[in-house]
């Protein structure tokens, strides 16, 4: 094995340990934290009052005080009693491979998940007679589908109109349209707000996962994990594209009216020992004299992180960057491409597992040429090696003449030594695209191999030193060695001894010799799809150093 390939398994394993539990998600840069103003305190008060009882979530949805939402992909309800869209089940999803309880992504503000969306009006006219989270709405319909719109409506003491009409799509996406006809004698001053509020109980970063705020204000990208949120957070440019939280399949957004110029305010609070986390989203002051109308029209997306999904809203709306919802990180370029790439040939083949088979013989396939020159270049070096091998004896205690022979040498002989590296470096960003796809792409999620592997995004379930369950006996993750880990570990142990060793130095021999089963207790606990790309990928490997070791001079 020459030392390129130590070089790159070493940079491989780098990558991929190194940036799963080291690597910090990129602070937001463009976010500033300053005092919060009076019109931002009176709206998080209104939202922070007298604590809730908590109830269980079917006693909270099964008050007469709901319009049912349903589209094939989810159901649930709106609550007429704040207007809040506080009751989201997605129907296509399990919480649990096993399980047959749909993901719940949306719930009332008074049970322990609370999570909801709530739209409405805010004024700095303390007297002003304005809808808020107590009030009760009129429904002009008893539902809300693809097919039929639902109207709200509520008019105060002083004859001015409130309305909120809601229409919905056939996938998660709710177009929002909030009118205020003043019938009063009187002007009327207020902004249109939306906002998202959750009770999130904080757990440690995920250093390969962004969870918590996200949106784009302009052209930028902005994160903010939950964690790094402590109080309040206000975005200085009344310019916002969407924002809302994400976790990693699930997100909710607003998508504000873009006519308008909108402010961004986040809030932490604590509500009885639970964190609570709020996105507010105002537009700017407008006056509404004596028989005005205003309009405002936003989009409200509730649901899973569909690529295709997004990328068609994106072409659609012209929502910017709402794609990169789906956290492919610094290597989107790669990522996304691979995504498509492996989602083409499961329109074929039917089966993602067959289709990651697929793309590992397609990079082979285009990375061949690179690998025949890196065969050459290796069998070059071993060639060249007792020649080094006495340049070292002679210039042993000159470390600059030493290098200095050797690099002429190298250039007698015309030969790069670096040659060798290239189709591995080449493999290393695929290789963590691979592993990204897997862990972020809702498409992955429980998506099944044949045999035992029933979700390729989460690690092969076998256990060979339990003897696949028949000693009982609970091992730590690292010792919890499926098959496909195994599969990966012999292949590259078969790869190791084909290509051969060139290392002079005795300690790099006996590293790589024990490589694979190092790799083995580090990886156990990755996706089974990845396992079964490396392996494949090895098999490949194998196969092609044959053939150069055959007929490759």
């Amino acid at each position: 094995m020459n030392n390129n390939l130590i070089l790159s398994i070493i940079l491989s394993i780098a990558i991929i340990v190194g940036w799963q539990y080291f690597y910090e998600t990129p602070r937001i840069k463009a976010l500033q934290q300053r005092k919060a103003n009076i019109e931002k305190n009176n709206l998080l008060a209104q939202k922070a009052e007298k604590p809730e009882t908590m109830v269980p979530i079917e006693q909270s949805i099964s008050t007469p005080t709901r319009v049912k939402i349903a589209n094939g992909v989810i159901n649930g309800s709106i609550n007429l009693i704040g207007a809040r869209i506080d009751d989201v089940l997605l129907t296509e999803y399990k919480d649990d491979l096993n399980d047959n309880h749909k993901v719940r992504l949306l719930a009332p503000s008074n049970t322990q998940e609370s999570y909801f969306i709530e739209l409405g009006w805010h004024s700095s006219d303390l007297n002003a007679k304005l809808p808020n989270s107590k009030t009760l709405w009129n429904a002009h319909t008893d539902k809300l589908t693809p097919e039929q719109p639902l109207i709200l409506s509520w008019t105060n003491e002083d004859g001015v109109i409130f309305q909120i009409e809601f229409k919905l799509d056939d996938q998660y996406m709710l177009f929002v349209n909030q009118k205020v006809i003043n019938n009063s004698k009187a002007p009327l001053e207020l902004k249109t707000y939306s906002l998202i509020n959750r009770l999130y109980k904080t757990t440690k970063n995920e250093a390969i996962l962004h969870k918590g705020f996200l949106g784009v204000i302009g052209k930028e990208l902005h994160e903010l994990s939950y964690s790094d949120l402590k109080d309040h957070k206000t975005f200085p440019k009344p310019s916002t594209n969407w924002f809302g939280m994400t976790d990693k399949y699930w997100f909710t957004a607003i998508i504000p009216d873009q006519k308008n110029q909108n402010t961004i305010n986040l809030h932490h609070t604590k509500n009885q020992n639970l964190d609570k986390y709020q996105l507010d989203i105002l537009s700017e002051l407008q006056t509404l004299e004596p028989s005005q109308t205003t309009e405002t029209s936003n989009k409200v997306f509730v649901g899973a992180k569909k690529v295709k999904l997004l990328d068609q809203y994106v072409k659609q709306y012209g929502i910017k960057l709402f794609d990169r919802a789906i956290d492919f990180g610094r290597l989107y370029i790669i990522t996304k491409p691979i995504f498509y790439v492996i989602n083409f040939f499961h329109s074929i083949l039917g089966n993602f597992g067959l289709s990651i088979i697929a793309i590992t013989i397609l990079i082979k396939a285009l990375l061949f040429g690179l690998s025949v020159k890196s065969g050459k270049s290796i069998k070059k070096m071993k060639a060249l090696q007792p020649k080094i091998d006495k340049i070292k004896k002679q210039y042993d205690h000159d470390k600059a003449r030493l290098n200095q022979e050797i690099m002429a040498l190298y250039k007698r002989e015309n030969f790069n030594p670096l040659s060798g590296c290239l189709p591995i470096l080449v493999q290393i960003p695929i290789l963590f695209a691979i592993y990204k796809v897997l862990y972020v792409t809702i498409e992955m999620r429980h998506a099944p191999f044949y045999g035992w592997i029933g979700d390729l995004s989460a690690p092969d379930p076998t256990s060979i030193l339990t003897l696949f369950g028949l000693i009982p006996v609970n091992l730590p993750s690292f010792l919890q060695i499926g098959v496909w880990p195994a599969l990966m570990a012999i292949s590259m142990f078969i790869q190791q001894k084909l290509t051969g060793n060139v290392a002079s130095d005795p300690v790099q021999e006996q590293v790589m010799k024990l490589m694979p089963f190092m790799l083995l207790f580090m990886l156990a606990h990755f996706p089974a799809g990845l396992m079964i790309y490396w392996t494949v990928s090895n098999i490949l490997s194998i196969v092609q150093q044959l053939y150069i070791n055959k007929y490759v001079n």
